[in-house]
């Protein structure tokens, strides 16, 4: 086995003490010495910093993966940008695990020199390496020993030790990023909620519309660089919650200002669909192919190129209210609705937060499960829709509200919910899912966008399109229906997995504090 051991030496008189006193015991042999800046990347949402994973590259070839202690160089690589464009397979893997689709923006440059050494015995036989990486912190040294020379290893080892370097947890290039004050955004996808104990329920709302503000606003200049995807999708998911807030929170802030609220951050929301559409069938093309027979994938070849080039305008015009003057007046009029709401004259405005939260989880779970019982193989899909709907409701009043329960049954209460309520979501999803994508195809088909292919494409390329539609159609039809039964399956599980007393039990446990929310995206 060889051995392989780190340290962190910070005072560069010390590092010069250890090359003599091994100079006295070995031949030295200098090996290479560089000196290089490497830039450090990260996506917006600062995931790799957060796991302790670094990512960098010195704009010449190599690129270099940091886990925790250990570093791993890849030769021929571009300059990070998404996690698909690394040339190695385990570099992407290693990145895409961590950054999904995102786009990598560089965050921080650092001067960097490398020393290393050949360590020799009497015979000049290599019997040790030494590397010194050297950063404005100080300078990490590495003893690697060779097979056949465990003793020379450790007579280097002690030499070492004789000097009492620091022992290393982390790779010292993260130790020197900290040292340069470099620290992640206070961006999170999944906010922290912050409520007081003694907090009423306008202080509550407030505080948590505030937070989600934060995040619309944060992604709009990622939306209009078109930087990737994930900015869209978490404007729109900021939106939607705020949305949810000052519609179920409608008697603290007064049937007028809630309506106001719903509206207006409805239109900005809405303002997004055309591109959201688009982003999701263009991210669904390899998972559509595995559908239909190889005659269709010409069609949808075709079809794919035509949203390909739809996505473009939508993006352009999306990027274009974003930037105008009209997107920041409504921007500006919210916010000033929001700084001039008066929660006098509401009397649940004043009430303690947790009181109403428990009131309000409660009144969502058995809204749901009466609509769920209603239920049967003959009811419309419609219903199964509203219920939906419904469940998103409570979804987000336990992500904001789950956070004051800290009483032990409490938690373990609205725990069970949770994963409950998970699995019949992610099956009501799949249900609309299809529902929604079949009727967005086949709407398309009939829409004056075909017409437009026909003048530019000829009539036998909208025939391939319309025949991929209709065979595509037919499987999701398929698909819709099987869907249909598992959400009637999980419907009657949410349903005997009765919540209302624990729910009803939340009103006697008055404990107030601050968790992160636990919502999964």
């Amino acid at each position: 086995m060889i051995k392989h051991s780190r340290w962190l030496v910070q005072d560069s008189q010390k590092t010069e003490q250890i090359l003599e006193k091994l100079q006295a015991h070995f031949t030295l042999e200098p090996m290479q010495i560089q000196q290089e800046t490497l830039t450090f990347y990260d996506d917006f949402e600062w995931r790799l910093w957060k796991k302790n994973r670094l990512l960098a590259s010195n704009h010449k070839g190599l690129t270099f993966f940091i886990n925790h202690l250990d570093l791993n160089v890849y030769r021929a690589e571009p300059v990070p940008s998404y996690a698909e464009n690394c040339v190695d397979p385990q570099l992407k893997a290693y990145v895409s695990a961590h950054t999904d689709i995102r786009r990598l923006f560089p965050m921080a440059d650092m001067e960097v020199e490398y020393y290393q050494y050949a360590l020799r015995n009497e015979d000049l036989k290599k019997v040790c390496d030494l590397n010194i990486t050297q950063t404005g912190l100080g300078a990490m040294l590495e003893l690697s020993g060779l097979r056949g020379y465990e003793k020379e290893y450790r007579e280097a080892l002690g030499v070492i030790l004789s000097s009492e370097p620091d022992s290393l947890e982390r790779h010292i290039f993260q130790l020197s990023l900290e040292l340069l004050a470099i620290c992640p955004t206070c961006y999170s996808r999944r906010p922290v909620f912050i409520m007081g104990e003694n907090d009423n329920a306008a202080t509550a709302l407030t505080s948590i519309h505030t937070t989600l503000w934060q995040n619309v606003r944060l992604n709009e200049t990622g939306i209009a660089a078109d930087w990737d995807k994930l900015f869209l999708h978490q404007y729109r998911v900021a939106l939607r919650r705020s949305r949810a807030l000052f519609t179920q929170l409608k008697q603290v802030v007064g049937i007028e200002a809630s309506q106001y609220f719903k509206l207006s951050l409805g239109d900005l929301a809405r303002r997004t669909n055309t591109l959201r559409d688009l982003d999701v069938y263009l991210q669904r093309q390899d998972e559509y192919k595995q559908l239909l027979p190889q005659q269709f994938h010409q069609g949808l070849d075709e079809l794919f190129s035509e949203f390909a080039n739809k996505r473009k305008l939508a993006h352009r015009s999306l990027a274009r209210w974003i930037k105008s003057p009209a997107y920041q007046s409504k921007i500006e009029e919210i916010e000033q609705q929001l700084a001039s709401l008066d929660f006098k004259e509401s009397k649940q405005a004043l009430q303690p937060v947790q009181k109403l939260a428990a009131k309000r989880l409660l009144k969502s779970y058995e809204k749901i499960v009466a609509q769920a019982q209603l239920i049967t193989p003959q009811s419309v899909d419609d219903e199964i829709h509203d219920i939906r709907l419904e469940a998103k409701k409570l979804r987000y009043l336990l992500e904001f509200f789950t956070g004051l329960f800290q009483e032990k049954q409490a938690r373990k209460s609205l725990k069970t919910l949770l994963k409950a309520l998970k699995k019949l979501q992610d099956s009501l999803g799949d249900f609309n899912d299809f529902a929604v994508q079949r009727e967005y195809l086949e709407h398309w088909i009939s829409s004056p966008d075909i017409g437009e292919l026909e003048n530019h494409s000829g009539a036998q390329s909208s025939d391939s399109i319309v025949a991929a539609v209709h065979a595509l159609s037919g499987v999701l039809f398929v698909k819709q229906q099987d869907q249909r039964l598992d959400a009637e399956i999980q419907l009657k599980a949410f349903i005997e997995n009765d919540m209302s007393l624990a729910l009803a039990q939340l009103y006697l446990k008055p404990e107030t504090t601050t968790l992160p929310a636990h919502q999964k995206d």
